[in-house]
């Protein structure tokens, strides 16, 4: 059990999409994609693929490029497999239709119950975790 000592640290703790961009502003921009992010994405997925975990409670966050504003887009959600939040890798196609993301990877996730709202805490953290891992470098 994780046990806070002091109050700037539960303060350092995303509650917020918006608080979390603020947190990270000197790494990546953080926004809900967009249409025009999603549009990118939407293909129809050919192949039967096997998904690799279904997500529920989902939110698909795109991390902009500091320098070029370009955006990597991300699933954000409750892994029903591993029972805990997580982050894919960013996506390379989206196909509603079908239900499905394919990561860069070439992982398949499929899309459980829709998250409405603020995205949770725990999904931020996890996301700000996943950031923090991941080679994104400040651009000049």
């Amino acid at each position: 059990m994780i046990h806070f000592s002091s109050s700037s640290t539960k303060d350092s703790l995303p509650t917020s999409l918006e608080s979390l961009s603020w947190k990270l502003r000197d790494i990546v921009k953080l926004r809900i994609a967009d249409v025009k992010d999603i549009d990118a994405l939407a293909t129809g997925v050919d192949a039967p693929t096997e998904s690799k975990d279904t997500l529920e409670n989902w939110y698909l966050v795109a991390l902009g490029d500091k320098s070029n504003g370009a955006a990597n887009v991300v699933l954000v959600g409750d892994s029903t497999v591993d029972q805990r939040p997580k982050v894919t890798s960013p996506l390379v196609a989206i196909d509603f239709e079908k239900g499905v993301a394919i990561t860069h990877s070439k992982s398949a996730y499929s899309f459980g119950n829709r998250g409405f709202g603020e995205i949770p805490p725990n999904l931020l953290q996890c996301l700000e975790a996943a950031i923090r891992t991941w080679d994104i470098r400040k651009s000049s």
